[in-house]
């Protein structure tokens, strides 16, 4: 069974069966407080940090959200990012999840999502790089698209990937088959799975799903996660499952508006008690990697 994580903002979850927190941290000029205080919390929740870095632009001196992606390969955010890395590096963790630059193939969506695959690729490299020619080696980089078929041209390379993610979003507005109905978990994921499991697959990596949500009134909730847990079965590749319990932010604006990704109490309680626990974590890709 794959580790249960949570993005959870208001700290809702609070059960043993959470063995990943996901903070999401945009890169600053000036500052890595945010990944200190990221990591700090996690270290005191006992679970194994997964940061996702955000490299939103500074609109400074020229680098703005046109030039990003060459900005970073060209070094000029090195500063930041070495600081952000050396951080990380301090840190007490033997591992942290790093997931730099997420859903990269919906164009549009964010500055470093844009139609041109090679300078994603080229700019992911090159934060990999700084990395290893600082001599950091307690980051495990997760590349992590949306899911979508296109995804695959954003593909970095073997070498700097140890584990791929993708999203799943459960709302009646984005039914793959256009049903006015909820779709399940187990059919986004036959939607989204085949591109990622092939890539996992070929290149002998775990996987994860970076980010779930669904959409729906409480009960419609409850019955989706239930349901999710059992379906989860169906792909043994996924090692690793983390809710996105918040409801859609601002600064990421959708066609549908802001869908409420966030559980009730209730089926927070529900979602921790029925995720099974793993008795055995050395079965799990994800528990061995991080104990390394």
């Amino acid at each position: 069974m794959a580790f249960l994580g949570v993005y959870d903002p208001s700290g809702k979850f609070n059960h043993p069966s959470v063995t990943i927190e996901h903070h999401f941290v945009p890169w600053r000029p000036d500052s890595a407080q945010e990944i200190q205080v990221a990591l700090r919390h996690a270290e005191q929740q006992k679970r194994i940090p997964m940061i996702t870095l955000e490299p939103w632009p500074w609109n400074i001196n020229g680098m703005n959200n046109t030039t990003l992606l060459e900005d970073i390969s060209a070094g000029k955010y090195d500063e930041t990012i070495d600081r952000s890395l050396r951080t990380i590096q301090q840190t007490a963790f033997k591992k942290v999840l790093l997931r730099w630059g997420h859903e990269m193939e919906i164009v549009g969506q964010y500055p470093w999502s844009v139609d041109d695959p090679k300078r994603y690729v080229a700019a992911y490299r090159h934060m990999v790089n700084r990395s290893r020619q600082l001599g950091i080696t307690n980051i495990l980089w997760i590349w992590s698209p949306a899911g979508n078929s296109n995804a695959v041209y954003y593909w970095p390379g073997e070498d700097v990937v140890d584990i791929i993610g993708i999203s799943i979003y459960a709302t009646v507005e984005w039914h793959p088959d256009g049903h006015n109905s909820l779709p399940s978990f187990d059919r986004l994921m036959q939607q989204k799975y085949g591109m990622a499991d092939a890539l996992a697959k070929r290149w002998h990596k775990p996987m994860m799903v970076a980010e779930v949500g669904v959409n729906a009134n409480p009960d419609a909730q409850q019955a989706w996660l239930k349901q999710a847990i059992h379906q989860l079965g169906k792909f043994p590749d996924v090692v690793a499952w983390v809710y996105f319990n918040q409801i859609q932010p601002m600064i990421v604006p959708l066609s549908i508006g802001q869908p409420d990704w966030s559980l009730k109490p209730q089926q927070v309680e529900n979602l921790e008690q029925n995720w099974p626990l793993i008795q055995d974590q050395q079965k799990n890709q994800l528990s061995s990697l991080t104990m390394k």
